[in-house]
């Protein structure tokens, strides 16, 4: 069994859907979670691994969270 079997990735419309939620833009998205926008719009167009998936929406839900573990 793999990581992926267990932890499936997001599928892309629930990362253009969780974006626009957020009312970011793929930049800011991609800045929020410490990605290069070609990343984020792989991630958009592919799927999003589960892990990082967890931490935007945590870090939508709970922006402290940005500030306290996120290096600017």
């Amino acid at each position: 069994m793999t990581y992926e079997t267990i932890f499936p990735p997001l599928p892309p419309a629930e990362v253009r859907e969780a974006r626009r939620e957020a009312g970011h833009t793929q930049a800011q998205a991609a800045e929020f979670v410490g990605v290069r926008l070609r990343t984020w719009q792989r991630y958009e167009s592919d799927g999003m691994p589960a892990q990082v998936g967890a931490l935007y929406r945590a870090m939508i839900d709970h922006p402290e969270m940005r500030e306290r573990y996120l290096v600017s």
